[in-house]
Order: C-alpha cells, then sequence, then structure tokens
C-alpha cells in the first residue's frame, strides 16, 4: 500500500544585488529607456570675479527664438570666485545672449556680466567676469545688507529699516570730504539729526538743492524731513 507524501517546492534563495541591479536595468530597457541627451552640457559658462559678498546668481540664456533658460547656482558666502554653469542643447542655432547677476543673501544685485556667443550645436565655451556695482562691493556708495558688506571706515547706512542700505561714512569736522567717487556725495545731516554729518547723495529734491542721477545699484527714496527742508536721497532699494 502506498502512502501519500506531499511534496515541498525547494525555497527560492535571492538573487545577488548585482544581479538584480542587472535586471532591473534590462527590463528599464526593455519597457522604454528615458533619454538623458538633454541633460548633457551643450553651452558651458565659466563665471570669475564673483565677489566675496555673493551668495548666489542668476544667470539666463536667451536665444535667437527669444526661449529662455535659467540657472540659479547658490553657495555659501565667499566660498568661490570661480563658477561654471552649464545648459542643454536648444532648438534655435544663432546668436545667444546670457545675463549674470550676482546677489546677496538680501537680494541686492552687486555685479553683473552680459556676454553673446554664436550657438552652433554642442560645445559652445563663454567665459565672462563680473564687473561689481559702484567700483567695487563694499565700496563707498555701494549698496549693502549691514555693516559687514561695507569696506574699512564705512557703515551700512539705512533710512528706512527696511531698504537696503548704502555703504557710507561720517564727515564733517575732523573727518574728511567726502570720496569723489561716485560723483555728487555731499556732507549732510543724516536724517532729521541735526548736525550729524554724513556723506549722502541728495536727488529730485524741491529745496534747490542739487538734482543728481543715483549711483549704480541705489535709488532716489522718499522724502526727508531735515531742519525744515524735505529733501529725498540716494538709498538702497526696499
Amino acid at each position: 500500500m502506498r502512502t501519500s507524501q506531499t511534496r515541498t517546492s525547494p525555497r527560492r534563495r535571492p538573487l545577488p544585488a548585482a544581479l538584480a541591479i542587472a535586471l532591473a536595468l534590462a527590463l528599464a530597457g526593455a519597457y522604454g529607456a528615458c533619454s538623458y541627451d538633454e541633460l548633457k552640457p551643450a553651452i558651458t559658462v565659466v563665471i570669475h570675479n564673483i565677489p566675496s559678498t555673493v551668495d548666489h546668481l542668476t544667470v539666463v540664456l536667451s536665444d535667437s527664438s527669444s526661449s529662455s533658460l535659467t540657472r540659479t547656482p547658490s553657495f555659501g558666502i565667499g566660498s568661490l570666485s570661480d563658477l561654471e554653469v552649464v545648459f542643454p542643447a536648444i532648438t534655435s542655432n544663432g546668436v545667444v545672449t546670457i545675463v549674470v547677476t550676482a546677489l546677496d543673501h538680501d537680494q541686492s544685485p552687486l555685479a553683473t556680466a552680459t556676454l553673446t556667443g554664436n550657438y552652433q550645436g554642442p560645445g559652445l565655451l563663454l567665459e565672462a567676469a563680473l564687473v561689481v556695482q559702484t567700483g567695487f562691493v563694499g565700496a563707498f556708495g555701494a549698496p549693502c545688507g549691514n555693516n559687514s558688506f561695507c569696506g574699512t571706515g564705512l557703515a551700512c547706512t539705512k533710512y528706512t529699516g527696511t531698504d537696503i542700505g548704502l555703504c557710507t561714512r561720517g564727515c564733517g569736522g575732523a573727518s574728511p570730504a567726502c570720496d569723489a567717487i561716485p560723483a555728487g556725495a555731499s556732507c549732510q545731516p543724516f536724517k532729521a539729526a541735526a548736525g550729524q554729518g554724513v556723506c549722502q547723495w541728495e536727488c529730485d529734491n524741491a529745496d534747490g538743492g542739487a538734482n543728481l542721477a543715483c549711483p549704480t545699484g541705489l535709488t532716489c527714496g522718499a522724502q526727508i524731513s531735515i531742519g525744515g527742508a524735505t529733501k529725498r536721497f540716494c538709498q538702497g532699494a526696499p
């Protein structure tokens, strides 16, 4: 008399990790692999002279069809002076324009560069050195976020508390006269504090004072009453 026996299937061993990965890749290819051509760099922009107070850039590429691509690399303050930014292939051959703006953590534009090239396919290499606003970052008359952005002997002066501010210094008495560059600075009381001389750029005023264009990176701010006179001064944009 035969006795019935139950057969058990042998336990399957897991695939080795390397074999599992290879199988997954093979299946991905069989079911329609993705093309990564669009990720290959076709246009390379090498940016030099990044100011030490900058922590991010905006790099905008525009082609002959008016299409544009934007890159916004971020990095630590003072961590680099040169950076390479890459763009993928574009559909229109011809002139490309690239505008680079370097900004600090307060979104102050501190340096810029504009360059052009003739794109005829992958392999275009462009280089540009940033030109800082108002001579150099932290200079007299440059926009600033706080005192750490300004050079020796200068302070970040704000009119409203919400404006970006500008690097300037005290004047009058034993202090030296205001610097000649950027042009137009005069020694006047700061805000309503009579006798507190600060180098400032008076602009668009109605009291007969000089009507001056603001240094690069500054804008003509709201009216301020000083000694009974209403004046406007150049300041960092809010």
